[in-house]
């Protein structure tokens, strides 16, 4: 049988998924007993190659119980960069929100905490992942863990669109606003907002800024202000509507710096302690959840 993927070191077993930038399978290497999956991305040539390769070999120093492994990658024989990662068995965190609905409060601010401290992690060693969402984010089977994925992908993703003007991979859903706007700067801070959007989610049970279309979407995050999550659900306190509320400011200035600062107050709220208000901007945050509809 002729091979699929020559180059590839491992044996295909089946695929997984397919998406635009790229494919997963499972796959097999007879001395580890591991599961593995191979994501067999699109990506080639020139500067976009050798940006990813750089890029791609700083994520596999990721170590942190939260984030999925790469364990190996390289090239096939046609120049596609592949990376082989831990198969986790579970569901999605957008598989459960279709299956369950809104998550208790707890749940929430705990699948929050520990999305943030994995991100934290990345932050701290000068990644930022550009392309956290509900279908990144893993619910391990038997734990309930969450392990974030797919910071190849998101690099690659992130090459694509710089080398396509007007282009995004993916749903623009949980992007923030300088990720579409060129002449801002995207960082941990970024990374904060997809935080702050999926939070909003779990807890309102549905996305923010959803407009029904890709031109819809991104009008909202350009020049809409985040509804507070409040008004979608009231027994939801002020000082988690204000924590919400202040990941998902328009400017990035106006956000937790990182995601480990985010983490920190998702662990004070989950104590029933009260967020920092060091710099005085949850304040504003809560000022601002008062005039966008809170309670």
């Amino acid at each position: 049988m002729r091979d699929p993927f020559p180059g590839l070191p491992y044996e295909v077993v089946r695929p997984l998924g397919q998406g635009g930038m790229g494919a997963v399978f499972e796959v097999r290497n007879p001395r580890d007993p591991r599961r593995l999956a191979a994501k067999i991305l699109s990506l080639t040539g020139g500067v976009a190659r050798e940006r990813f390769d750089r890029e791609g070999q700083l994520v596999a120093r990721l170590d942190h119980p939260g984030i999925v492994p790469v364990l190996s990658g390289g090239h096939l024989d046609d120049g596609r960069p592949y990376l082989v990662f831990e198969l986790v068995p579970g569901r999605t965190l957008a598989a459960e929100l279709r299956a369950v609905g809104p998550l208790p409060l707890e749940r929430a601010l705990a699948v929050g905490e520990e999305l943030a401290r994995a991100l934290g992690h990345a932050h701290a060693r000068g990644i930022v992942h550009r392309d956290v969402k509900p279908d990144n984010v893993l619910l391990e089977e038997r734990t309930g863990r969450v392990r974030l994925a797919d910071f190849g992908i998101a690099l690659a993703a992130d090459l694509e669109r710089l080398t396509r003007t007007g282009a995004f991979a993916g749903t623009p859903l949980y992007m923030a606003r300088e990720q579409l706007d060129t002449r801002e700067r995207v960082g941990p801070w970024t990374d904060v907002h997809a935080v702050g959007a999926i939070l909003w989610e779990v807890l309102a049970g549905e996305p923010l800024f959803d407009r029904g279309s890709v031109p819809g979407v991104v009008a909202a995050i350009l020049h809409e202000e985040a509804e507070s999550v409040r008004a979608r659900r009231p027994e939801v306190g002020p000082d988690v509507a204000a924590v919400v509320a202040r990941c998902l400011e328009k400017r990035p200035e106006d956000r937790y710096p990182d995601c480990e600062a985010l983490a920190e107050d998702l662990a004070r709220l989950r104590r029933g302690e009260r967020p920092s208000t060091s710099s005085g901007v949850v304040f504003a945050a809560a000022r601002r959840v008062g005039r966008r509809g809170g309670r």
